[in-house]
Formats: structure tokens, C-alpha cells, sequence
């Protein structure tokens, strides 16, 4: 039993981008425009797009990664049952 991997991120672009709206606010008090037409909000916009496709990319080769860590410890189980047959059958001669 393995240590289980932190679960990253899965929010959409979409929530990302009413979360980042929303601390304008707070960091920026003079901005006031939040229509989509406004190159800042375009910007947010943009930058969550991104935030989302890097949190997928993490979230696959973690993915991977496990199958990966599935695979080889199914060879090595496969091949240590095998040794330990092949060692059973054989007459031992001592």
C-alpha cells in the first residue's frame, strides 16, 4: 500500500475565471469594468484557460504515472510466481 497522490486541482476555466473576478475587488479597487469587451477581463480569461490546461496535463501524467507503477508491479509479480514455480518443480539434489 503506497502513499496516495494529492488530489490537484479540477476546477473548470469557467469557475477559475468567477473566482479571479471576484478578487479584483480586493487587489484592485480601481478597476471597474468586468464586461467581457474589457483586455483585462480578456486577460483573467485567458489566464485561467491556461491554469486549466496545465492542472489537466499534471492531472494526466499522474494518471500515467500510476498505470505505469500498475504494469511493472504486475511483470514483477507475474515473473517472481513464475521463479518461484520454475524453483519448485526442480528436484533439489543437496
Amino acid at each position: 500500500m503506497g502513499i496516495d497522490e494529492p488530489r490537484i486541482d479540477d476546477r473548470g476555466s469557467g469557475s477559475l475565471l468567477a473566482e479571479l473576478l471576484s478578487r479584483i475587488p480586493v487587489n484592485s479597487p480601481e478597476w471597474t469594468d468586468f464586461n467581457e469587451s474589457d483586455p483585462g477581463v480578456t486577460l483573467v480569461g485567458l489566464f485561467s484557460f491556461l491554469t486549466e490546461s496545465l492542472l489537466w496535463q499534471i492531472d494526466e501524467r499522474q494518471r500515467r504515472r500510476r498505470r505505469r507503477r500498475r504494469v511493472a508491479l504486475l511483470i514483477a509479480g507475474t515473473v517472481g510466481i513464475g521463479l518461484v514455480l520454475w524453483t519448485s518443480g526442480r528436484e533439489w539434489n543437496g
